[in-house]
């Protein structure tokens, strides 16, 4: 139950703040996305749990990516090509933020000082490697000292969904789509003061992989949301701000 408050609370502090200059304020007034044809295409859906943001579906294709937030933030990032800008909404407060990849690729859904970027690779460490089936899938599991990854390699894929993915777990993926992170804890946890020494930590899990067919909506922002400025107030939304005067002081609002 402390691990489960521990982990909500955490991931709340550690929503993205962004800036309100005139260049986020540029940035975030592009054009909704025009909705193209129903065309539906070959996809890869994901069942995921990251240990801050909860559980999550994640949707891969070659034109688009999606994830939908089903644990207590229930945010969902959508983009596309070719642009791949990064719309992340919500459709209970009906508000979006929007930002270039460029721009999320440095700040990613939560804060860098609460949570910052691990390296994308492995490449320096000494670790094994094989070669597992999850699901009908093929995913690599490497391991090295204190940690363990698995990934999908899956070439079709655009360049931009594995920025994203990375962006958005801020762990390493050796350049794939990630299926599992884990990891020797070691220091004090920054919110209960207690020592984690020689604690496993699980960064993300996969609990199913299929194979879909999606419509190209599925990586659209839905019409009628207002655009606003931060990051923060979407991926959190008013209910989870609202929640105890506590969680408004830690978010500052």
């Amino acid at each position: 139950m402390l691990r489960n408050k521990r982990t909500f609370v955490f991931s709340i502090i550690c929503l993205t703040v962004v800036s309100s200059s005139k260049h986020a304020l540029a940035d975030n007034t592009s054009k909704t996305p025009t909705r193209p044809s129903d065309a539906v295409e070959d996809a890869i859906k994901l069942k995921q749990t990251h240990f801050f943001m909860g559980t999550s579906v994640v949707t891969v294709a070659p034109n688009g990516i999606r994830l939908e937030n089903t644990a207590q933030l229930k945010f969902t990032l959508v983009a596309k090509a070719p642009e791949w800008r990064i719309y992340v909404y919500r459709l209970d407060d009906k508000t979006y933020f929007s930002q270039s990849l460029k721009a999320f690729e440095q700040s990613g859904l939560m804060s860098n000082f609460c949570f910052p970027f691990k390296p994308a690779m492995f490449t320096g460490k000494r670790c094994t490697s094989e070669t597992l089936t999850i699901d009908g899938f093929k995913v690599i599991q490497l391991i090295a000292r204190g940690e363990k990854l698995r990934y999908m390699d899956i070439v079709t894929l655009p360049l931009a969904v594995k920025k994203i993915l990375y962006a958005s777990y801020k762990m390493p993926t050796n350049g794939g789509i990630p299926v599992q992170y884990m990891y020797h804890v070691s220091g004090v946890d920054l919110v209960t003061g207690m020592n984690r020494k020689n604690e496993i930590e699980t960064v993300l899990d996969t609990a199913t992989i299929k194979q879909v067919k999606v419509s190209q909506h599925e990586f659209e922002l839905p019409p009628g949301l207002t655009a606003i400025n931060s990051m923060r107030e979407v991926v959190a939304g008013n209910n989870t701000r609202n929640r105890d005067d506590d969680i408004k002081a830690l978010l500052r609002m």
